[in-house]
């Protein structure tokens, strides 16, 4: 007895690759202060939001001059056995954000920070060029992470932006924002929240 013989299936025709779009890559905190000591981005400035290592613009000599002057009141504000003023340091916002804020103080001495903190009592940026970055998704970003007290100097048009009391806002870049936004006139008096004795007047932190 003969066997039949059944014809075979042809073999699959390979199916194509699905084509794949280069990714970028999201950085994490802890690569992002690995690169401090890299020469490329040595005495830059640099900042870590959502995975993406953005560089600034060197500040210019107005934002040089209002940083110091905000610095230095700060100083004589805030006691240094209690509190740390922070000028451009780490500032842990989640595993892959930090802001690098401008100014920062935060609560406990300088030695009390063996890892860069997660709050400020004040966060302050000095804007030349980036006023619209600094007034808008920055500040969502400051009140999703809770920041109470947020300042920004416009060194150009001799304004300081308050922004108080975060809160949601689905509308906002990083799903909050400031209820309470001011805009004080070189005349006008200010004091940090924490410490409501010390009135300064705007002009007194311009160039």
């Amino acid at each position: 007895m003969t066997t039949a013989a059944f014809p075979t299936a042809p073999a699959p025709i390979p199916t194509p690759p699905t084509s794949v779009e280069p990714q970028p890559i999201k950085w994490t905190c802890d690569d992002f202060y690995l690169m401090g000591g890299l020469p490329s981005v040595r005495d830059r400035k640099i900042m870590l939001i959502d995975g993406e290592v953005l560089v600034m613009a060197a500040p210019g000599p107005l934002a040089s001059i209002s940083h110091g002057l905000a610095e230095d009141w700060l100083r004589t504000v805030f006691s240094p056995d209690q509190f740390s003023i922070r000028s451009q340091l780490g500032m842990f916002f989640g595993i892959n954000t930090d802001p690098m804020p401008d100014i920062a103080v935060v609560q406990g001495p300088p030695r009390a920070h063996a890892r860069h903190p997660r709050t400020a009592l004040l966060i302050i940026e000095v804007a030349d060029t980036t006023l619209a970055s600094d007034t808008g998704d920055k500040a969502s970003l400051y009140a999703a992470a809770g920041i109470q007290d947020y300042w920004v100097l416009d060194v150009n048009d001799r304004r300081l932006h308050v922004f108080r009391d975060p809160q949601p806002d689905p509308t906002a870049e990083y799903g909050d924002s400031y209820k309470q936004v001011r805009v004080l006139l070189p005349t006008d008096t200010i004091s940090p929240l924490h410490s409501a004795s010390h009135v300064v007047q705007v002009n007194d932190l311009l160039p």
